[in-house]
């Protein structure tokens, strides 16, 4: 809602609830040993109770920050599938997920979005909760000369201008990309939309690509990092690059990614 008054936007609420048709759900062994009838009931009580609440914050938090929100319901069964979600997103600019330290259907749906949707996804750190977003000053551009990190800057070029403080940081030794453009090119291209930024360069030296971008958002005090996601998939499942990888699984900040 903080992100979305702040770019004048409006917002799409994905609100997923439970399957109310009981013959839709997974069939069992029978009654004798489990009671399965009581379970889809207990099942549905918490579904509609967790839908009730969100709304009630979706309504709250609508009025406190005047921003246009839309209500998007699916149906879903207890075991969901990220496609609706994925499709949600391709006619949507920005997706806005939140982040989970557990290894689960969180994980599954990101990576879904971000690999299926053809548009960015914005990753919301949980330790941050409602504290993300309440400035939003300096940003962090990850910067290697590759496509995905082109396609990530590109994408973000629209909250790039309502930023005070952009740097582009190209971490050296990382990786081996061979192109004839300097950081120069990349400075003529951005102050034709009216941006400047600060370039930073830091070696790798043996570190994970991940503790070296952790390490650099702390030391800028980064309020968001910007950067192209790397990954493969078959029959889903994802090979991911090791900057990828590590953002999914615990972001320090807000994460901009590109496919």
């Amino acid at each position: 809602m903080r992100l979305a008054a702040r770019l004048d936007a409006h917002l799409s609420a994905v609100l997923f609830e439970l399957n109310p048709d009981r013959s839709a759900w997974p069939s069992s062994l029978g009654t004798y040993l489990v009671d399965i009838s009581s379970m889809i009931g207990e099942a549905l009580s918490v579904s509609h109770a967790n839908r009730d609440k969100i709304l009630k914050e979706i309504q709250g938090e609508t009025a406190k920050h005047r921003v246009v929100v839309e209500l998007l319901r699916e149906v879903t069964t207890v075991f969901p599938a990220p496609d609706s979600l994925v499709e949600h997103a391709r006619i949507h600019d920005l997706t806005i997920l939140p982040t989970s330290s557990q290894v689960g259907f969180e994980r599954w749906f990101m990576e879904a979005v971000i690999f299926g949707s053809g548009a960015p996804t914005l990753l919301l750190p949980e330790h941050q909760g409602s504290e993300a977003f309440k400035k939003l000053d300096t940003v962090v551009i990850a910067w290697d000369f590759s496509r995905a990190a082109a396609r990530a800057l590109r994408d973000a070029l629209p909250l790039l201008t309502a930023v005070k403080d952009v740097r582009v940081l190209s971490v050296l030794n990382e990786k081996h990309i061979v192109t004839e453009r300097t950081i120069d090119d990349l400075k003529r291209h951005l102050s034709a939309h009216g941006i400047s930024f600060a370039h930073d360069e830091v070696d790798i030296a043996g570190s994970h690509i991940g503790d070296v971008l952790r390490a650099h958002v702390k030391d800028t005090h980064a309020d968001m990092l910007v950067m192209g996601a790397f990954g493969n998939s078959r029959v889903r499942e994802f090979i991911l690059g090791g900057a990828t990888a590590s953002m999914l699984l615990n972001p320090p900040i807000p994460v901009f990614l590109s496919h």
